[in-house]
């Protein structure tokens, strides 16, 4: 690992430090919190499929270098992004996606799950903004980043009818 790296995991550390104290400390967020306590968060570029983040429903796998993080620009911050995977990937397992995908395609039934999460965590920063509007506490900015599966048509659907959809 160069130097770079390690001064990057160092930071990537520090921002995970972070967003997992202030989840903690906010209503909405505190499961996430608690369940980000849980896991093991690894940094490596060897995610699947070249995802910028993954589970295997006890680690969460995070990409540094991966596109979605050169996003990153103006009020979208590493930290936004960061934390926006972080929740993202402690969501699948909060929703049992493993356990509901029965015999669906795999790559499929993801997707679904995706939509699904990405939709749930917009809603969810738009409450613990309600909450705290001058400073929230957690801060995602989801309608902002621009490369994620979102679209409202899946709203208030669960994965086994958003997956017939994506079909």
């Amino acid at each position: 690992m160069s130097e770079l790296d390690k001064t990057l995991m160092e930071q990537l550390n520090d921002l995970q430090s972070i967003i997992v104290s202030k989840a903690l400390r906010c209503n909405i967020f505190l499961p996430f919190g608690l369940d980000l306590l849980n896991f093991e968060i690894v940094y490596t570029d060897n995610v699947p499929l070249g995802a910028p983040a993954a589970t295997d429903y006890e680690r969460i796998y995070i990409n540094p270098n991966s596109h979605i993080f050169k996003l990153a620009t103006g009020d979208l911050t590493q930290r936004c992004i960061l934390t926006f995977l972080l929740c993202h990937e402690s969501f699948h397992p909060k929703l049992f996606h493993d356990k509901r995908r029965g015999k669906r395609d795999p790559e499929l039934w993801n997707i679904a799950c995706d939509f699904v999460i990405n939709l749930l965590l917009s809603k969810l920063e738009r409450e613990s903004k309600d909450v705290c509007p001058s400073s929230p506490l957690v801060d995602m900015k989801v309608d902002k980043i621009d490369d994620i599966l979102i679209d409202d048509r899946f709203d208030n659907m669960i994965e086994e009818e958003v997956v017939r959809q994506v079909k």
